[in-house]
């Protein structure tokens, strides 16, 4: 099978600068209330079931024409029949330089991958992991989409806005985070999108398995689990897709080969998916994975196991997919902005938020782009003369919070959802 990045059949080349823009050269040469589920069942019993019916959900733009093949399944035909996608994102997501940005950080070769466009409705990545689990879950019948997250949750906003305008049920199974207007606006929109939201006192972990078991002991079609920060094999697969988006677009010229990517890390299926994509597609590019969760929740060790796991899935899928191994010369752990933990603002996160917003108008957030795009303002020395990439996965979209109440949510979240 020929590989489309490189042109080289049945096996994967490993292309310097200088092939890339010569292939880059070429290439532009030639051209409502309800009954309990399952899910109720999972939520703390301290917890209380909001105190009205949901509002109207939001009317969600349309999904994105299937027109494309994506990348991945270009790459690698034998996957597609077996993995359904629902095209919901607006991909590729495009590259831009950040010219100002880089002025004052002293890097001329900086570049953002624009991933808070990635969809009509919501941006960010959880866009992308979303197109093949909504997928998955309408191929298995199901009716109910249940996910995990802290009060804030970008994976739980997405799931409530793309799965209700995919005719699901959602139920948002969440954990306490510090309250700051991002979570306050998360938390509206989810709740404007229609989604029922449960409060589990005990942390994500202990919501995950008690959805599991009640799952398990459903009777009839079970809800459909979407894992935290939707990091699976499956999940990451669409992170692989991105890795061989972001190969075709240097091909084509579009933006010069990067010699590093800083990404977000949380449950650290995006950087997984990523890293892989990238070793995949031929590109000798680093990943900087930089730490935005607990070291439990993103661990080195997990990490390499999780990309085991993914290219085993794969291969259980098309036996033709590539047993690649990722090597620790190609990624790379930022661990010094984590600062008090996950969702804790830190002060160079604050100062990269604003750099963000006063040169390239990018509105960050304090959880992760804020704390990766810190990261990466404190390499700059080092990075001085290459080619940088800042994936933002952010969403840029505005989120419609009209006319969610307080009394819309469980108490112990009123407080927090009031206007301030």
């Amino acid at each position: 099978m020929e590989n489309p990045i490189t042109g080289v059949p049945g096996r994967r080349m490993k292309l310097d600068r200088r092939t890339f823009s010569a292939l880059a050269l070429s290439t532009l040469a030639g051209c409502e209330e309800r009954t309990p589920t399952p899910a109720d069942a999972a939520a703390d019993a301290s917890a209380d079931t909001p105190a009205s019916a949901a509002p109207a959900p939001t009317a969600a733009p349309a999904p994105a024409p299937a027109d494309d093949v994506p990348p991945l399944f270009r790459a690698h035909p034998g996957l597609a029949p077996h993995l359904p996608r629902l095209a919901l994102g607006l991909l590729p997501t495009p590259v831009a330089r950040a010219a100002k940005l880089g002025e004052k950080a002293g890097l001329a070769g900086l570049y953002v991958k624009r991933d808070d466009l990635a969809g009509a409705a919501y941006g960010g990545g959880k866009t992308r992991k979303l197109e093949f689990f909504l997928a998955d879950a309408r191929a298995k019948g199901a009716r109910e989409i249940v996910t995990f997250g802290a009060f804030g949750s970008n994976q739980a906003v997405a799931t409530a806005l793309y799965g209700a305008a995919q005719g699901f049920a959602v139920t948002l199974l969440l954990a306490p985070q510090t309250p700051s207007a991002y979570v306050r606006t998360n938390l509206r929109a989810a709740r404007r999108a229609g989604a029922t939201i449960r409060v589990v006192i005990g942390g994500v972990a202990e919501a995950e398995a008690r959805a599991k078991r009640a799952a398990k002991a459903a009777q009839g079609v079970a809800p459909y689990l979407v894992p935290p920060g939707g990091s699976s094999p499956l999940g990451n697969l669409a992170f692989v897709n991105a890795g061989f988006e972001l190969a075709e677009q240097v091909g084509a010229g579009h933006c010069p080969l990067p010699d590093c990517i800083y990404l977000a890390m949380g449950t650290m299926g995006s950087a997984v998916g990523l890293a892989l994509g990238l070793e995949l597609s031929g590109l000798r590019t680093e990943v900087v994975a930089v730490r935005t969760s607990s070291p439990e929740t993103s661990s080195e060790a997990r990490f390499f196991a999780m990309a085991r796991e993914t290219v085993a899935f794969a291969r259980s899928l098309d036996p033709t997919f590539p047993d690649v191994r990722l090597g620790r010369a190609r990624v790379r752990f930022s661990t010094n902005h984590l600062g008090a933990g996950y969702g804790a603002p830190t002060r160079k996160g604050e100062r990269a938020i604003t750099h963000a917003a006063e040169t390239e108008g990018m509105a960050l957030e304090p959880t992760y782009t804020g704390k990766t795009l810190a990261a990466l303002l404190d390499d700059a020395t080092r990075l001085a003369g290459k080619v940088v990439l800042f994936w933002n996965s952010q969403n840029s979209r505005p989120l419609v919070t009209e006319g969610v109440k307080p009394e819309d949510f469980p108490p112990i979240l009123r407080q927090i959802v009031a206007d301030r």
